[in-house]
């Protein structure tokens, strides 16, 4: 076989394309995973860090929010990393009804 059929590997203008749109969906998600860490933050909310804690714990201790423990394994702290349970999604869809 010869280098000179395009097949796959040799193809230069398509694996430049795939290269390309690749770094276009990598920069859409950097985009918007900056746009959810400014959601984590108290001053998103117009809130101090203390009472945005103080919130966090509250919705913890209701069973609306759990700490997801990722926080000390990539540099955050407690309550950094939060996810909703079951119960919370099951109480927002019950809002959402009425």
């Amino acid at each position: 076989m010869s280098l000179k059929e395009k097949g796959q590997a040799n193809d230069f203008e398509s694996i430049n394309q795939q290269r390309l749109n690749s770094r276009k969906e990598i920069r859409k998600l950097e985009f918007e995973i900056r746009g959810l860490n400014e959601m984590r933050m108290a001053h998103y909310y117009n809130l101090d860090e203390e009472t945005y804690l103080y919130y966090k714990q509250l919705l913890v201790s209701k069973g609306l929010l759990m700490d997801s423990h990722n926080g000390a394994m990539i540099g955050g702290g407690p309550y950094m990393y939060m996810i909703i349970t079951e119960f919370g999604k099951r109480l927002i869809e019950f809002i959402k009804r009425e």
